[in-house]
């Protein structure tokens, strides 16, 4: 009885033949699209399907396999770096579970991690024009696509400071310069080495000295008529003061209209106003 049944279904199978899958996958590249430019780590994506089932997906670039997806979704973490700047095709192989496969159109992409983008840079503070003392913080913003390897700040074309973290800035001690007026320019370098300048801006420097402790010498005549100074020192109303301090000086100019007897007195290679007022 067994062997009856048995042959019943070797003659149905003979009657009705499985034919094999030959049907094809699709595929496709979904991105990125032809001719772009990448960077880095790029994902390419594909979209594939089959009457059955999909086994893999193969990637290939510039014919060599690169990776193999066995899984949905089908996808590669094409890191770029690891190839030169340039054009690169890149295609992908879909297979079946039985092993019928279809490549995929290729795809021209074009590979650009050198870095050609400058970055900008503004100096915050101080504002061009400002007359300023003591110590100067020197603050500026800059930004760049792949980020800031250091900021150098120059004054009146020196090199004072290099910053290599932000917040990017620079307290200068102006009194250690002479009064006057000053340019500052600040360069900003990206870790490519492009480099952008902010471009001169001009403060004036002005820092009042004290006369006490610089002027701390005064000397008087035999008749005590007349009262000098130190070298780079001058004397108004008994008291003597830096040829820096400015602000004595402007308040000297305005009294000078009223002096009736001038006298110049030179001590070394100075110049002195000894007066007396009316």
């Amino acid at each position: 009885m067994l062997l009856l049944g048995l042959l019943f279904v070797l003659s149905c199978d003979e009657e009705n033949p499985v034919e094999p899958d030959t049907t094809t996958p699709t595929v496709s590249i979904q991105s990125p699209v032809s001719g772009e430019t990448v960077t880095e780590v790029v994902t390419i994506s594909v979209l594939t399907q089959d009457n059955i089932d999909i086994s893999k997906v193969e990637f290939f670039v510039d014919d060599s396999l690169d990776y193999t997806d066995l899984e949905s979704p089908y996808e590669y973490d094409w890191n770029t770096l690891e190839v030169e700047d340039g054009e690169h095709i890149v295609k992908v192989i879909s297979y079946d579970t039985s092993d019928n496969s279809t490549t995929s159109q290729p795809i021209i992409l074009n590979v650009d991690n050198l870095d050609s983008e400058s970055p900008s840079i503004i100096v915050q503070s101080p504002i061009s024009g400002e007359t300023l003392s003591d110590e100067v913080l020197i603050s500026v913003s800059t930004q760049d696509n792949e980020g800031i390897g250091k900021v150098e700040f120059f004054i009146n074309d020196s090199l004072y400071f290099t910053d290599y973290e932000s917040p990017y800035e620079y307290t200068w001690n102006t009194l250690s310069e002479d009064n006057g007026s000053y340019d500052i320019n600040v360069i900003s370098y990206d870790n490519s080495n492009n480099f952008s300048e902010s471009g001169n801006i001009t403060i004036n420097i002005l820092n009042t000295i004290d006369s006490s402790e610089v002027c701390n010498n005064q000397y008087s005549n035999i008749d005590g008529s007349l009262l000098s100074c130190d070298t780079d020192c001058f004397e108004s109303d008994g008291n003597c003061y830096h040829l820096n301090d400015l602000n004595v000086l402007e308040n000297l100019q305005q009294s000078f209209e009223s002096l009736s007897n001038t006298t110049l007195l030179e001590i070394g290679s100075q110049e002195w106003i000894e007066g007396r007022l009316t």
